[in-house]
């Protein structure tokens, strides 16, 4: 039943991206189109040899290139060398909304949803608005980071500590997006998680756990965070990283409870 399921999940997803795979067409959306295709079509001209640029002028007024989520030493990046853009970014956008609703498929059966349940659940998770309006940074794969990173803190819940190592693969990579809300997002939410799970065995293993897993995660991608944040600081978007650290302070939060 598991394995048909997954099956499922494939053929939906295939079929939610057929018109990029067999009709030749493409995401035309205004984020994906301007923010996604043209840095990408930069990436494959400086995989050729002789090309390699670390700076590019026409994105934000011109910034460092290589701090971007999709930028010449991350790894995917490198199978546009053998794809070429469009075919690199069509696939792992696939990839990125199956295992996402393969991740969530897998999260609902663990929490006891029935296998049926469970499946509309990864269909419905995977025609969530933002995930089908909003493309992100298939580089990045961020459907299944939400997905795996409750899964990790059910089964610390459940002492499979093996866990920890999934969940720091998925903060890891999703501080890495460049899509910091969603990360915050997902980290306060399943941090909501471990600690309702900590209250019903009246315990703060699962909620010390869940940190030291954010901390540890989000400490391993640091070299890459401080040289964006620094930049950030000087960028266009300077305005809105300020406009944010002055009115929003994680203490806000208790006054919004």
């Amino acid at each position: 039943m598991g394995k048909n399921s997954f099956i499922w999940i494939f053929f939906i997803a295939l079929g939610l991206l057929w018109p990029l795979f067999f009709q030749g067409q493409a995401i035309v959306q205004e984020f994906t189109f301007r923010h996604q295709y043209g840095p990408l079509a930069f990436i494959e001209e400086t995989l050729q040899p002789g090309t390699t640029a670390l700076w590019l002028p026409d994105y934000l007024s011109g910034f460092p290139f290589y701090l971007s989520a999709f930028a010449y030493f991350w790894p995917l990046t490198k199978i546009i060398q053998f794809l070429g853009f469009v075919d690199a970014f069509n696939i792992l956008l696939f990839l990125s909304y199956f295992l996402g609703g393969a991740g969530l498929f897998i999260l609902a059966r663990n929490l006891g949803i029935s296998t049926i349940g469970s499946r509309l659940s990864a269909v419905a998770y995977m025609l969530f608005e933002l995930n089908i309006g909003l493309p992100i940074l298939p580089f990045a794969l961020m459907l299944p980071i939400v997905p795996f990173f409750f899964l990790s803190i059910l089964q610390l819940h459940e002492r499979r500590y093996q866990y920890f190592l999934l969940g720091l693969l998925a903060i890891t990579l999703g501080w890495q997006s460049g899509f910091g809300e969603y990360m915050l997002y997902t980290i306060i939410a399943g941090g909501f998680f471990a600690l309702w799970l900590s209250l019903r065995e009246r315990s703060l293993r699962t909620i010390s756990l869940t940190i030291g897993m954010v901390a540890v995660g989000t400490l391993l991608v640091l070299p890459r965070l401080i040289p964006i944040a620094n930049m950030l600081g000087i960028s266009s978007r300077a305005g809105g990283a300020q406009g944010v650290t002055e009115f929003f302070w994680p203490s806000d939060l208790i006054h919004l409870l």
